[in-house]
């Protein structure tokens, strides 16, 4: 079985690109609701839709120009976060837990293409 990865006619990017993106964007999908809901610290001025917006942008995922597995990791970690537990991944308190790297997800949107 042939898998192909790279870009082909009508194709604007590589299957596994898209495969992260979505990815990405699906954890994006479940974290902004609790993360405006739960940690009241104005984050994306309350906006859940701009959470995810910033949140899925995959430059935040990056190390040297190449997707990081331990940001990802700690994307899908949060993910599995419930309300309570949080506020303390997001202030750092629990760096262990979730953080890895520190993530700067407020850079996002001052991030230049």
């Amino acid at each position: 079985m042939i898998v192909l990865l790279g870009a082909g006619p009508g194709c604007e990017e590589p299957v596994a690109a898209a495969d992260l993106r979505d990815h990405i964007e699906g954890l994006c999908l479940e974290v902004c609701p609790l993360r405006i809901a739960c940690v009241k610290d104005g984050w994306a001025d309350g906006d859940v839709k701009a959470c995810v917006r910033e949140c899925a942008d995959l430059r935040l995922y990056e190390r040297g120009g190449e997707p990081s597995e331990a940001l990802i990791e700690q994307l899908e970690c949060l993910a599995l976060l419930t309300c309570e537990e949080l506020p303390a991944a997001v202030q750092g308190s629990e760096r262990g837990r979730c953080a890895p790297e520190p993530v700067d997800f407020d850079s996002a949107a001052q991030q230049e293409e």
